[in-house]
């Protein structure tokens, strides 16, 4: 596959954070999910891996509003979850719920904001580019990303979407026409 080959190359001497963006079903997450393979098993200081999508992941932080005292994890046990893991995917960027855009930019800052500051290993998938997502979660928050990545780990994902079946070919006529 090309796109792997491509993948492997630039991850041979490019070890930060990574953002990968395309079109739906590219292989973004295929990428992502192989390089943490690759870093879990050849790598002693990966550790600890967490892959969430990023609704999922909001959605965890919101859950924790509801519960009362020792009922299951405070909001601060979720983002540790998220903020201290040595290699975290953050994947499908820009497809969370914005309805309070104050709230997600705030959070997404708070663990984008850390694994900065810490030089963790990110990796973010989206069908955004970075300008695009910028605008959804907020200017701030994406210089961190970028930051994070540098040039060199900002790669757009192109290609047919995976997820679609192949075309059955079509069926040849044996009629002779004459």
């Amino acid at each position: 596959n090309a796109k792997w080959d491509v993948w492997r190359e630039k991850n041979a001497v490019w070890r930060g954070s990574w953002f990968l963006y395309g079109g739906y079903g590219t292989g973004k997450t295929g990428l992502a999910i192989g390089h943490a393979w690759e870093r879990i098993h050849d790598d002693d200081e990966v550790r600890r891996f967490v892959f969430v999508t990023v609704p999922k992941m909001l959605s965890s932080l919101r859950s924790t509003y509801n519960r009362q005292g020792a009922e299951g994890q405070t909001e601060d046990d979720v983002m540790a979850r998220y903020t201290d893991a040595d290699l975290l995917i953050m994947d499908d960027m820009g497809a969370e719920q914005v309805t309070n855009s104050g709230w997600v930019e705030d959070r997404l800052y708070q663990i984008i904001g850390h694994r900065h500051a810490e030089e963790l290993q990110t990796i973010f998938t989206s069908n955004l580019s970075p300008q695009q997502l910028g605008a959804r979660i907020g200017e701030r928050v994406m210089w961190r990303i970028v930051e994070m990545c540098g040039p060199e780990g900002i790669l757009h994902v192109d290609g047919p979407n995976l997820r679609q079946p192949a075309k059955a070919p079509s069926a040849v006529s044996t009629k002779e026409r004459g």
